[in-house]
């Protein structure tokens, strides 16, 4: 490990520590403990050690967290509340798409899911009524050849979309949707 790196540690010699200041980063910054969904971004439990191991700062670690997660922060514009639902809602998406066969996750963070002529992709959506989160998903005509993004301009508008606050109603919504329709597509 580099000496200077570890001098970056609020507190070197102890991972304990480390995920500790982590912990309370993250609360402060984006509303949710890491403790909380630590399973479900990093569900191997790796991504911390090896951060500590590799003299990241918890600071550091907890930037990276919110850019590869598309966390948002908690500001003046987003209250509280709509900061934690919007990243605990982030965060099952990446347990779902982790845990489910032929969802994955872009380079540029979004989560999809391709068949033959179309791309579904899922995200966390307000419903301002019941002020909570659930999940959207959007069904494009077409696929793109690249992993680096889920959809493209040429895939145009949304054919359909699905909402719902349990991850499964909207996926199974849209799932019976593109095999109704199959046969209709351009």
């Amino acid at each position: 490990m580099d000496a200077t790196a570890v001098k970056d540690q609020a507190r070197p010699g102890d991972f304990f520590c480390f995920v500790a200041d982590v912990n309370t980063i993250l609360l402060a910054r984006a509303a949710v403990s890491y403790a909380e969904i630590m399973r479900s971004i990093h569900p191997g439990g790796d991504a911390p050690k090896h951060a500590y191991d590799g003299g990241v700062s918890p600071s550091s670690f907890v930037e990276g967290l919110i850019a590869d997660e598309r966390f948002v922060e908690i500001g003046d514009e987003i209250p509280r509340e709509e900061v934690r639902g919007h990243n605990l809602a982030m965060a099952a998406l990446a347990e779902f798409a982790f845990e489910s066969e032929g969802w994955h996750r872009s380079a540029d963070g979004a989560y999809f899911s391709r068949s033959e002529d179309c791309t579904m992709t899922i995200r966390p959506v307000a419903d301002r009524i019941a002020k909570r989160f659930g999940f959207g998903v959007e069904i494009w005509n077409g696929t793109s050849a690249s992993s680096d993004v889920a959809v493209t301009e040429e895939m145009g508008e949304p054919v359909e979309r699905f909402a719902g606050f349990d991850i499964s109603e909207p996926v199974g919504e849209a799932f019976e949707f593109v095999e109704r329709t199959k046969n209709y597509r351009l």
